[in-house]
C-alpha cells in the first residue's frame, strides 16, 4: 500500500483477500490507503523522509495499460496510485463506495490513463444497479467537462460489456445520449465523445443526430458523424444523408 503501485498491491493481496484477512487487518489497510490518498504521494513521501528538497518525478507504466507518477526523494520512491489502491481494496472488501466519491477520484488527476481513473471506471461498470446508473449519469449536468467525459467512459463500458439484458441499460443509455447530443453540449471534446459512444448504441434517431452535427465547426465532432449517418448495413441512405456524407468525405480536415 505504501509504495503506491496498484499492480503490486493487487499481486500481494491475491484473490479474495476478504476471506483470508481478519477484519482488523482489512480496516488497517483501508485506513492506510485512504491516508496516503488524502495526504498525496508527495506529502506522504516527505513525511517518511523528512527531506525538504525537490522531488524527482517520472511518468511510468504501472501495468500494461495504465500510468502513474513515480516520485523519488531522499532515497525513497513511491508511486501516486493510492486512489486506485483504495478503490481496489474497497471493492475486494465489499465496501460500497459512494458514486460521487469514485467519480471525484477518477477525475482528480485530469489524466485519462491514470490508474485512479481506470480503477474507478471498472468498479462503476461492475455496479449495474439502477441507483448507480442514475448517480453516474447525474454528473453529465455538472460544469466540469472531465466529469462529463468520465460519465461517457462508464456508459461506453456498459454498452460494450452487457452482463445481461436486465441491467445493461442499453435503451436508457441510447435515449440519454440522443438527448445529450441534442441538448447543446458546449464542449466540443465532450460532444465528440457523446457521438462516439452513441455510435455504439442502437437508436432510431442516430441518422438525425448525425445530420444535425455534420456541419459542426469542430473537426473532432464532424469526424464522429459518418458512422451515425450510415454504418454500411441496412437500406441505402436518403438524399440528405448522401449529401452530408459526400461533404464529409471532402472535408478540409484530413482527420474527418
Amino acid at each position: 500500500v505504501d509504495g503506491g503501485s496498484p499492480a503490486v498491491a493487487g499481486a500481494v493481496l491475491g484473490r479474495e483477500p476478504r476471506l483470508r484477512l481478519p477484519e482488523a487487518e482489512r480496516r488497517r489497510l483501508l485506513a492506510l490507503a485512504r491516508h496516503w490518498y488524502e495526504r498525496g504521494a508527495e506529502g506522504g513521501l516527505r513525511d517518511r523522509t523528512g527531506e525538504p528538497g525537490p522531488v524527482r518525478r517520472a511518468r511510468v507504466r504501472d501495468d500494461e495499460y495504465h500510468s502513474v507518477s513515480e516520485l523519488t526523494l531522499g532515497g525513497l520512491t513511491v508511486r501516486d496510485g493510492h486512489g486506485a489502491i483504495l478503490t481496489g481494496l474497497e471493492r475486494a472488501f465489499r465496501v460500497l463506495t459512494p458514486v460521487d466519491e469514485l467519480v471525484t477520484r477518477a477525475v482528480a488527476r485530469r489524466d485519462p490513463e491514470h490508474v485512479d481513473r481506470s480503477s474507478a471506471l471498472w468498479t462503476l461498470d461492475g455496479r449495474r444497479s439502477r441507483e448507480t446508473w442514475s448517480a453516474v449519469t447525474a454528473h453529465r449536468h455538472g460544469p466540469d467537462p472531465e466529469r462529463r467525459l468520465f460519465v461517457l467512459d462508464v456508459l461506453r463500458l456498459h454498452l460494450l460489456f452487457t452482463s445481461n439484458w436486465r441491467n445493461s441499460y442499453e435503451r436508457e443509455t441510447a435515449e440519454l445520449l440522443v438527448a445529450w447530443a441534442a441538448g447543446g453540449e458546449d464542449d466540443s471534446r465532450v460532444l465528440a465523445e457523446v457521438l462516439r459512444v452513441l455510435s455504439e448504441a442502437e437508436h432510431r434517431d442516430l441518422e438525425a443526430v448525425g445530420l444535425r452535427h455534420a456541419g459542426h465547426p469542430d473537426p473532432r465532432v464532424r469526424a464522429r458523424v459518418p458512422v451515425l449517418l450510415f454504418d454500411g448495413e441496412g437500406p441505402a441512405p436518403g438524399a440528405a444523408t448522401r449529401a452530408a456524407l459526400l461533404a464529409l468525405a471532402g472535408d478540409e480536415d484530413h482527420e474527418v
